[in-house]
């Protein structure tokens, strides 16, 4: 069902294809206008009652080059890092110091983004150091559209009713919804399931994204299902839509698409509004598009990088409440020997604190594989 009324910050329904026909034609307009280059100085000369000559000399001394000195980096990302050696200034000297450190140490750099005031956000796409002039083997099509979608975190109602965003992508508009379902990496598709306390050497070879392959996205009363896989892919979306057809719900009503069959031009959504991804049977990320623009040059045009991170969260690690100096790799539940329950151990805390010198279990407790968020991409 799609949203009954238009709220603050959230736009009208937009219709993806129909914004990517109307644009070409004002951008193949505008592009008419500029080639006709003599035409245009001379009504530029008529509008402001000048010579050709001046025109022509405005052109040349108020032109876009005039604004670079010829010292510019030519990628933009050098920027954050260059430093430059005839300006004999502390603040830079300062600078330069407090860069090299937080390369140089970890522990240093850490402490810094804490303090930010976007430290909950990491640019990814500032930081792009390719030569958009390079020619690209397999380049996108134009005319394209892009669109900026922000998946959020897991919504996890015990912890906090905080919603982060998690990632931010630039998707095309020829793209299918899977290409963003299988951009996005979350730490549910790669838990082991299973107790592996008897033996920690068990084979954890199969996660949870090779069992449970099903998911949908749900955008203005449709459910995209991810049906790719036909023998472990299940339609998440029947049961909702079967109990939206009873009138006393007030729902629907919904219809039912497959997600590796529909492209975002397909779509008509609202910018602002949140919208579900849904995967690994009660995993629940919303799903907001923040933006709708034409494909420009400075953007990548090489296909083989769309979906493109445009930005990603900065995550804490979960340490190891034993040691505190290790990255946690299990978690135990009801053991009389682990402080707290759940109890986060690393391996090495794990096998010295619950097992004997000959590896024998001590006690009755359960240890799950735990996979910290920050080794998803």
């Amino acid at each position: 069902m799609a949203a009954p009324a238009r709220e603050e910050g959230i736009s009208e329904v937009i219709d993806v294809r129909e914004f990517l026909s109307e644009w070409s034609n004002i951008l193949e307009d505008c592009d008419t206008l500029e080639s006709q280059t003599e035409v245009g100085d001379g009504l530029i000369g008529q509008q402001m009652d000048i010579s050709q000559e001046m025109v022509e000399e405005l052109a040349t001394v108020c032109g876009t080059s005039t604004l670079a000195c010829g010292l510019e980096p030519v990628h933009l990302g050098n920027t954050f890092n260059l430093f430059p050696d005839e300006v004999d200034l502390v603040s830079v000297k300062f600078q330069k110091e407090h860069v090299e450190r937080r390369s140089k140490n970890p522990v240093f750099n850490e402490k810094v983004l804490r303090k930010m005031k976007y430290k909950f956000q990491d640019s990814m796409f500032l930081r792009n150091t390719k030569d958009l002039s390079e020619p690209v083997k397999n380049p996108v099509q134009r005319p394209e559209v892009i669109l900026n979608v922000k998946v959020y975190r897991p919504f996890v109602k015990k912890r906090s009713l905080r919603l982060m965003v998690d990632h931010e992508f630039m998707v095309l508009g020829t793209q299918c919804l899977t290409a963003l379902r299988d951009a996005y990496h979350c730490v549910a598709d790669y838990a082991v399931t299973g107790d592996f306390s008897e033996n920690l050497d068990l084979p954890k070879d199969v996660i949870a994204k090779d069992l449970f392959t099903s998911g949908f996205f749900y955008i203005e009363g449709t459910f995209y299902n991810d049906m790719r896989e036909p023998l472990t892919s299940r339609n998440y979306s029947e049961v909702i839509t079967e109990w939206a057809k009873n009138a006393k719900t007030g729902l629907g009503p919904f219809t039912s698409k497959k997600m590796e069959e529909t492209t975002f031009l397909d779509l008509s959504l609202r910018l602002g509004q949140p919208y579900l991804f849904l995967h690994q049977g009660d995993c629940e990320h919303l799903v907001v598009f923040s933006d709708i623009r034409m494909l420009r040059q400075d953007d990548p045009q090489d296909l083989a990088e769309y979906p493109v991170i445009a930005s990603k969260s900065q995550k804490r690690r979960q340490m190891c409440v034993a040691c505190q100096i290790h990255t946690a790799r299990w978690l135990i539940r009801n053991s009389y020997l682990a402080p707290e329950d759940p109890c986060f151990l690393c391996e090495p805390c794990l096998k010295a604190l619950h097992y004997d010198k000959e590896g024998n279990k001590v006690g009755n407790f359960q240890a799950y594989l735990y996979f910290d968020v920050n080794a998803v991409a």
